[in-house]
């Protein structure tokens, strides 16, 4: 055997021998750390736990009051908790069903002696207010009463559960004052007629008209369309409940809308004088109406869409033609704007929905509210340049539950104030000056919007012409919609013994219609005459909507920031773009953050890591 081999067999005994030696050094450190461990865990005497307690207030009702005491829990027990502690101490009731969902617990019945089990209606209060969380998620902590009752927190009733497309129905909302035990009137409640959602029964349903109740709790819906409907309160997220089923069928005689023979409350008629000339002065409305559906189309448009929701804010004044009505609020539901729409597009069409009572902020999936919000740049809506979006973007959001305490309603006015010239007008125009006056008009209390109405009549009186118009027929109906918004009649703006009304009835034609040989603008300008004579504003036709919390839009966007490990000054070269400084920036940034890492991915050894590979060698 070589000197070379021997010398190999004694290297192998001497590392395996230092394993050896390592693994016994390792197990002379650690076995004693062992025993101290044990050693460190005393045995304690039994001591006792102080705990935190509360004292909760529990009143139950069905009917009457069937439990009222005092209830001593933990300072952080759940609604559930008091609930079953309370039934332990009390052979009043026994809770006997509470079913288990991945929301929470449901409390689905209580047995009460002497009245029986209770199931599916239970309700809680926690002082004075309803939590939205379920009974075993909500803590009684700060708290000092819960109020349990067996029963709806709201009914509905209709007057009639199946009329025809010409009757109406009349909607009753009620709540429950617990602590009486009695229905009282509901008056902030919002009633919607709707209809499953085919498509995602997950979401709300459809809502095909929608109001506020009156201070008498009540409602009333008319020319629905045919079909079956349930009619209940809305909550916070869309919802409806409770429902009640309504049936709407087609009438047996429906109204063919004609004025034969019989005299129609629609009817202006009045004596005066046209350039001079003695006549009887008589717009015929319920002819101007029947022209108006003659170009109803099919679908129940009328053509394109800047002429169907004209015509749509003008029919929701008819009380008459109730067929054709139907057909056209269909058509609305159904429907969303074609094209390129510009943002005056989505105002006039939430106009258009708001007149029938169709919700602006969700038709037929489309929130026309949230397309105006966008369009809001913090000062004002639209194009900078103009003031007819921001006049009409007014007009809807005061009737879609926007106040004077919206940033976007308190810079609308300002904004429209400012645009007003020296003369009183908006835009040198007879038109925008009375579409103004309109829009500003509910917040008259206002110094400043007074003035600029004053100003705005001044202008108006200026402009009418001794015909008794203003310049052109449809300059002659926006004229009147300033007129009837200041609370004045247009009948008593006479200017050389004519009035606005003798003026447009000097334009209607034979057939009904506003004399134009081109058939779109007659029977745009007829939509104009005829909602002007109804003696409305656009604000009075609209039916108001509470306001609806949007996500706006973000205007601008700002540059994306990269996280940097350490502060750091980096220095731009001069000759270089802003956006390739940025980009180089960003390079540097995301490297230094990258270097961090990997120095300390590079740390050195532990202390005991660097003996043990020194003397013994076990982590080679």
């Amino acid at each position: 055997m070589s000197c070379l081999g021997n010398m190999r067999k004694i290297n192998i005994k001497m590392k395996n021998l230092k394993k050896v030696f390592g693994l016994l050094f390792l197990l002379v450190i650690i076995l004693p750390s062992f025993n101290a461990k044990a050693q460190e865990v005393p045995v304690e005497p039994d001591t006792e736990i102080e705990v935190e307690t509360a004292t909760i207030h529990l009143t139950m009702r069905a009917g009457g009051v069937f439990f009222s005491e005092d209830i001593e829990v933990l300072e952080d027990s759940t609604v559930l908790s008091v609930l079953e502690t309370a039934d332990e101490s009390s052979d009043l009731f026994s809770i006997s069903d509470v079913q288990v969902y991945p929301f929470g617990s449901y409390l689905k019945c209580i047995n009460i002696q002497d009245i029986g089990e209770k199931c599916d209606d239970w309700q809680y209060i926690l002082d004075n207010d309803y939590p939205s969380t379920s009974i075993d998620n909500t803590n009684v902590s700060g708290h000092g009463s819960i109020y349990l009752y067996f029963s709806a927190k709201n009914r509905i009733s209709l007057n009639n559960d199946s009329i025809t497309t010409e009757d109406s129905v009349t909607v009753i909302v009620e709540k429950y004052e617990y602590e009486d035990g009695v229905w009282e009137t509901e008056d902030e409640a919002i009633i919607g007629v709707t209809q499953p959602n085919t498509t995602d029964a997950f979401n709300p349903p459809i809502e095909i008209m929608t109001g506020e109740v009156d201070e008498n709790g009540q409602i009333t819906f008319s020319m629905i369309p045919v079909g079956l409907y349930d009619v209940g309160i809305r909550d916070e997220y869309g919802y409806y409940f409770p429902t009640q089923p309504l049936t709407v069928t087609e009438a047996s005689s429906p109204s063919s809308g004609s004025s034969s023979g019989n005299s129609s409350p629609n009817t202006n008629k009045k004596e005066g004088k046209v350039l001079g000339v003695s006549t009887n002065i008589k717009f015929d409305i319920q002819k101007a109406f029947d022209f108006l559906y003659t170009q109803q189309k099919e679908d129940g448009s009328f053509g394109e869409d800047i002429y169907t929701d004209w015509a749509s804010i003008t029919l929701a004044t008819d009380e008459g033609h109730k067929s054709e009505a139907i057909k056209l609020i269909k058509y609305l539901n159904e429907n969303n704007i074609s094209g390129t729409p510009l943002l005056t597009d989505y105002e006039r069409h939430a106009m258009a929905l708001m007149s029938f009572g169709l919700n602006p902020y969700n038709t037929n999936g489309e929130n026309y509210i949230k397309k105006i919000i966008d369009a809001f740049d913090g000062k004002q809506f639209g194009d900078i340049n103009e003031d007819n979006d921001d006049i009409f973007a007014l007009v809807v959001l005061q009737n879609a539950g926007y106040t004077i305490e919206d940033i976007e309603i308190v810079n609308a006015l300002k904004f429209i104030l400012e645009r007003q010239k020296e003369n009183g007008s908006w835009d040198e125009s007879v038109d925008m000056t009375g579409a103004s006056m309109s829009a500003l008009v509910k917040f008259g209390d206002r110094d400043d919007v007074k003035n600029a109405l004053s100003k705005g009549k001044e202008f108006l009186k200026s402009k009418q012409e001794k015909d008794g118009g203003f310049e052109n027929v449809s300059s002659t109906a926006w004229a009147i919609e300033g007129i009837v918004a200041l609370g004045e009649k247009p009948e008593d703006w006479v200017k050389k013994e004519n009035t606005p009304n003798d003026f447009l009835a000097t334009n209607q034609d034979t057939d009904g219609g506003i004399k134009n040989e081109d058939l779109n603008n007659k029977l745009w300008q007829t939509t104009y005459v005829l909602k002007a004579l109804s003696g409305k504003t656009w604000n009075q036709i609209m039916q108001n909507f509470k306001k609806k919390e949007i996500e706006i839009a973000q205007i601008i966007e700002k540059p994306k920031v990269v996280p940097v490990a350490k502060k750091t000054i980096v220095k731009i070269p001069e000759n270089k773009t802003p956006i390739e400084n940025l980009e180089e920036l960003a390079t540097q940034n995301t490297a230094e953050v990258i270097n961090t890492i990997k120095e300390n991915e590079q740390k050195k050894p532990s202390f005991f890591a660097r003996v043990f590979k020194n003397i013994f060698g076990i982590f080679n």
